[in-house]
């Protein structure tokens, strides 16, 4: 399998997705694990991710952190914090989604990671220069969060339409962050 190519420039977090996406489509294998994050440590053996994924009962299991920030979408924090309670892990810490390390079904991460470049542009930002910018505002340029520069953003703010096939690992089996 070729590797895909990553743009050249500065980095954007959002540059990874479209490589991922083109992987995935050449793909053949059932279930495929993401880990790119430099703040998220994997735990333990990664081949046991699919099994953390199956006793899950999703097609997606996603890591988690205490990170929370929702600048543009303040409504996303509830969301989260109530799918936490729902799961029977409201007093833990890390109830909100982290996109550097997930699970999943290839056919699965495939129609999530395709839903999530469509909020990718050739002219993304940096996230924190992004919510400098626009954060006191709230008034990005586009509607929020095309063009951020953030898959975790963008992850969070299509978790809603996937919620029934997506579980969020708040026991950090997959991954500490």
């Amino acid at each position: 399998m070729v590797h895909p190519r990553l743009p050249r420039g500065i980095w954007r977090n959002t540059y990874k997705i479209p490589a991922a996406v083109e992987f995935l489509r050449d793909c053949r294998e059932e279930y495929v694990l993401y880990a790119d994050s430099d703040d998220a440590v994997l735990t333990g053996d990664p081949a046991r991710a699919i099994d953390c994924l199956q006793q899950s009962g999703g097609e997606m299991l996603i890591s988690t952190t205490p990170h929370a920030d929702y600048v543009f979408m303040p409504e996303m924090q509830g969301v989260f914090e109530s799918a936490a309670r729902s799961a029977g892990y409201g007093t833990g810490k890390a109830l909100h989604l982290n996109s550097g390390v997930y699970v999943g079904r290839r056919a699965f991460l495939l129609t999530f990671l395709e839903e999530v470049a469509k909020y990718i542009t050739e002219y993304d930002a940096r996230y924190p220069q992004y919510k400098l910018q626009y954060g006191r505002s709230l008034n990005p340029p586009r509607p929020f969060p095309l063009g951020c520069g953030s898959d975790q953003n963008i992850f969070r703010f299509i978790y809603p339409r996937f919620a029934d096939k997506i579980r969020l690992d708040y026991t950090q089996r997959l991954a500490l962050r």
